[in-house]
């Protein structure tokens, strides 16, 4: 990917629409998962602006989280100041995370593992620094029902042989690394939600590239393949201020026994 998080820190939260009744059902559901008491200690590599476990990260337990993008920390950094918490920002790379062996007891990752060509030596790096009797959840959004403009985006993509592929472990991936290390797996549903925006909000957000699986289509081809879905927004949708609505999910698998191997 050209780009980097850096460079949509500033405009990550409101482009990624993340209810906060969400985030309080997501808390709750990793608080069971886990059985998290006082003294569990959280690692989130690719914090980022802690979008997804903000709600967590306020209910006070001790929480580190890793991130390569000062800029998308420094955003969490300003929703800390004033909240009591128990958070330390680490900068580094989570293929070779700054912490001792058998370090945590929760380690977690949100929206992270499919950007990573070097997914799997995170996930031993995460095996390594997880104590036996740990857990790892695995977190992903998935689309259960996507607005027809994101159809159509990668239809245009499609036809322009453009369209990308994750450049890190999808979740089949994920969950075979998870099967082979010998972990026990339980996935639930942490929350459900509905994403209402305008055609000319999604359009501006495509134009200016806030998306990382925008990064990935071809400089050349990303102008014209705008424009095909500005005319097809036109035809189908009609004003700029049509709603757009998409229903996501938020999964989250508990993978239990990957510190023992």
């Amino acid at each position: 990917m050209s780009r980097s998080f850096d460079d949509v820190a500033s405009v990550y939260d409101r482009t990624r629409v993340f209810p906060p009744e969400a985030a309080e059902r997501v808390a709750d559901t990793i608080e069971r998962l886990t059985r998290a008491g006082p003294e569990t200690r959280f690692l989130e590599p690719g914090i980022g602006t802690g979008r997804v476990t903000w709600s967590l990260i306020r209910r006070g337990y001790a929480y580190t989280g890793l991130d390569v993008s000062e800029a998308m920390m420094d955003q969490l950094r300003r929703k800390a100041r004033g909240v009591p918490n128990r958070l330390t920002l680490v900068g580094g790379d989570a293929a070779a995370m700054p912490f001792p062996d058998r370090s945590f007891d929760v380690v977690l990752t949100t929206h992270l593992l499919h950007l990573l060509p070097e997914w799997r030596k995170v996930m031993d790096e995460i095996a390594r620094v997880l104590r036996p009797g740990g857990v790892f959840l695995y977190c992903r959004e998935v689309s259960r029902r996507d607005a027809p403009l994101y159809e159509a985006w990668r239809s245009i993509l499609e036809a322009h042989d453009a369209l990308p592929l994750p450049p890190g472990g999808s979740e089949s991936d994920v969950l075979g690394y998870l099967t082979e290390r010998g972990a026990s797996l339980e996935t639930v549903t942490g929350a459900t939600w509905t994403v209402r925006q305008t055609a000319g909000e999604l359009l501006e957000y495509f134009e200016r590239r806030y998306f990382s699986s925008l990064w990935q289509v071809p400089d050349d081809v990303f102008p014209i393949a705008l424009a095909e879905l500005r005319e097809w927004c036109g035809h189908n949708l009609g004003s700029p201020d049509a709603e757009v609505t998409s229903d996501l999910e938020l999964r989250i698998t508990a993978a239990r026994g990957l510190a023992e191997l």
